[in-house]
Order: C-alpha cells, then structure tokens, then sequence
C-alpha cells in the first residue's frame, strides 16, 4: 500500500486546490448547484500502483560463505509508483525470499513490494565458520568499577572461515559468568574480581577477561558550588574557593591526553580550593589514587606547549583529609612525587596533549568512616610559565579501590 504523498505531491494538491476554489469563487454571477453533477473523479491512493522496483543501493556484503545469512545492512530500494511518485524503502518493508542460512546453490536473493520485484545477485563460497575472535578495541577492561555502567557494545567480533578469510558480525550474544547481558550499552557488574563475558554467535564462542574493581572514579570536572551541593549528593567536587572550571579537552586531543574522560578540571591556580567527596558505605579502608598533570609550561608556539617542567607535588597543593570541614588534618606527601615535565617531539609546531600528561599519584591506603569523607586541595604553587603567569595543574579523576577486611 502506497504510504504517503510525497512532500511536493502534497503542495501541488494544495495549490490546485486553491486555484480551483478561487476560480468557483470568481464565477458568483453564474448559476450553481450544491448537487454532484458527476465529472472527472480525484484519484486516490488505492488508485496507483508500483509500476517498477529498484535496488538504489546495495547492501554492505553480497559475498557470502555457506551458512551464513543474508544481512540486507546497507541497502536502499525505491519502489516508482504509477503516478509518477519515488518512494524509498528499506528491506523490511518488503517481501524477501530466503531466510535462513545460505548455501552455495544460493545466487541470489528476490525482494517483492506491492507486487513487483527486483532481484539481488549474491556469491556463496564453500568457505564454512571455523571460530570466531571477540575483542574489546574501544579502551581496557581490566579496570571497571563494582556496579557501575559499562558500555560493552564496544565488542568487536570476527568470524573466522575455513579458508583463512574473516568477517565482522553483529548478531552475536553476550553473557557474563554464565547470566545473559540485557542491557549491552549499559552493563553492570556485580561481582569483583575476574569476570568472564562470553561471547556467542551460532554455535561458536569466544571469552573476553574483565577485572571489576571494588570501587569507583570520581570525575573531577564533576564540580559543584558549596551552594549547589544537597545532602543526597555523593562522589563530587566542591569548589571552596577559587575559579576552578571543568573544560573540555581541546579538538584534536588524542584519548589518551583526556584521559579517556574527555573533560578534566583545569584552570587551577594558586588560592583555589577544592574537595573531593568519596562515599564510603561502611567503614572501611581504601586505596587513594589522583589522576593528575603538570601545568608548568616552559617553551610554547601559541600555546602549544614545547616543554613542560617538572613539578614537586607537594609545592603544587597541600593535602587535608577528614569527615567534616572542622576536621581537617593534613596529609604530607613525599618530596620524591612529581608532576614530570615532558618536551614535545615536533618542536615546530608544538603538542597540546603536553597538558595532559596524566600520571597517577597515589595517597596509600587510608581509613573511610562510613558516610561522606573528605580530601582537601589547596593550591599553593609558586610556579609561573614563561609568560609569568601562576600555574599549577590539570586534574583528571580520583580512584577509590576498596580494602575489605573479608576479601
């Protein structure tokens, strides 16, 4: 059944019907009648019919191995109507002759709508499924966190055929310690430790490792006023004092210099005060990492860096932890952590990612209470790029990673 005007078909109808009208209402002099005096009838719909159908694009593959099933992935056809009307259609929307797995009688594939149909040649070899390979290209697993979102749709999974030969597919299924993944875009995991995700795609299977850690990341451009902060709110920044912003990393900034975040917190000067907020259920011990990089820019072509120095950390911030505001305690750290410096390998043109040489520094294994906790950043740094400017750091992420004394 022919599915709509086309957009073009429907003005011209408009203007016709206008035309028309006011010619009627032009003629108010002579005689009418409100009866149907018979004349020529308007078509409908029902009226025309698919006069031709066509492939306008084929689909992505048209060679296939003997069991494999066809994938119309791709693929445009376009149905002429008898009125003159084009009307584009996917292939679900017509008529297909084979389902099923192919074999190598099979040549082609026939496509019928509203009674006509167009033929698609396809090649099936002799070549047969012998294994399939599932790889995670999209970033690690090694390091996802205890129940939270894990984007697995990132999978990537080859057949590989008798002959050597290997193709992608889509049509796979995914389990994780034997439990089938319902949300692929949103997977989450609730046991710590090695993880097996399964792979499956007809008969056979592939395994992807993937280690779930007992804790979580706290985004450090995930940053609030003290005026905007709820008591619902767990695992944020707060910004004390100061004009710390989030920032996205700029255009052309490769994943590893955004750390895979795509935003960090920069901006961070001297007198800028900010809190991390970790969350701890009960109370418990902790690992403690911050993902940070040095802001000390030495030699630059327009802001692109040429070098970077090196930072002693505990010239860039000091370090308070505690439950409350009013019980804040200092935490020293060492002389020997640094910010390094990094020099750029085009010195004509500079690298930006030189902001965001991200290294971990880790505060050891402190004691949570059971609630929010608090560690505290002043920006105390005395250092100035070449242009004289107060400088300090950029701040990515801090790592929480659970003791438990029952692990």
């Amino acid at each position: 059944m022919k599915k709509h005007l086309s957009f073009l078909s429907f003005v011209a109808l408009i203007v016709f019907t206008c035309l028309v009208f006011t010619a009627f209402a032009g003629c108010g002099d002579k005689s009418t009648s409100n009866e149907n005096t018979g004349g020529n009838k308007k078509p409908s719909d029902n009226d025309f019919t698919v006069t031709e159908l066509r492939i306008i694009t084929p689909p992505d593959i048209t060679e296939y191995y003997v069991g494999e099933v066809f994938d119309p992935e791709g693929m445009v056809l376009e149905a002429v109507w008898s009125d003159g009307e084009l009307e584009p259609l996917v292939p679900s929307e017509c008529e297909i002759s084979h389902e099923g797995a192919l074999d190598a009688d099979d040549k082609e594939i026939v496509f019928t709508y509203e009674g006509k149909s167009v033929m698609l040649k396809i090649t099936v070899g002799i070549g047969e499924p012998s294994l399939i390979k599932a790889t995670y290209p999209e970033g690690s697993l090694d390091r996802v966190y205890l129940y939270t979102p894990v984007d697995l749709s990132g999978v990537v999974v080859n057949v590989v055929f008798t002959d050597g030969n290997e193709r992608k597919v889509n049509d796979y299924t995914l389990s994780i310690n034997g439990n089938p993944v319902k949300n692929i875009a949103q997977t989450v995991f609730d046991r710590s430790g090695e993880n097996t995700v399964s792979v499956t795609y007809k008969e056979m299977s592939d395994e992807i490792k993937v280690n779930v850690i007992d804790g979580y990341r706290v985004e450090a451009e995930k940053i609030f006023n003290p005026s905007e902060v709820t008591g619902e709110m767990k695992n944020y920044v707060e910004r004390i004092a100061g004009g710390a912003d989030p920032r996205r990393a700029d255009p052309g900034d490769t994943a590893e210099a955004s750390g895979g975040q795509g935003e960090y917190l920069s901006r961070v000067r001297k007198g800028q005060v900010f809190r991390f907020h970790i969350w701890s259920d009960v109370k418990s011990k902790a690992s403690i990492t911050l993902t940070a990089a040095g802001a000390y820019m030495l030699r630059d072509v327009g802001w692109y860096p040429l070098e970077m120095g090196e930072m002693q950390f505990n010239k860039v911030f000091s370090v308070k932890v505690g439950i409350t505001a009013s019980d804040l305690k200092a935490l020293p750290v060492a002389d020997s952590v640094k910010l390094p410096g990094c020099v750029a390998e085009n010195q004509t043109t500079g690298d930006w990612s030189l902001w965001c040489k991200w290294v971990e520094i880790s505060f050891g294994e402190m004691q949570l209470a059971q609630g929010d906790n608090i560690i505290e950043f002043t920006v105390i740094s005395d250092y100035k790029n070449n242009y004289g400017e107060s400088c300090a750091a950029n701040i990515d992420c801090m790592d929480v990673v659970f003791i438990r004394d029952d692990a």
